[in-house]
């Protein structure tokens, strides 16, 4: 169990890593940080043994869209 939960979070930290270069990117490009995540996620979709991971929808409407949205509000134009 405890080899399950290390190879999870050190995932996590390199998803984080890797979300956080991708802001970086798509600022000096001038584009909008949710383009290049969304092309990072789709090309992590494609990568082989990784583990899968299912999400409830309901869990992502409660939990991350809202702040998303209201994120999205303040810096709407």
């Amino acid at each position: 169990m405890a080899e399950f939960l290390h190879e999870i979070l050190s995932l996590t930290l390199v998803l984080l890593i890797v979300a956080v270069m991708l802001t970086v990117v798509a600022a000096r490009l001038r584009i909008p940080y949710a383009v290049l995540l969304i092309i990072g996620g789709a090309i992590l979709g494609f990568i082989p043994h990784l583990p899968y991971l299912s999400l409830d929808p309901n869990l992502v409407l409660l939990i991350f869209l809202p702040p998303l949205i209201s994120f999205s509000a303040w810096f709407i134009s």
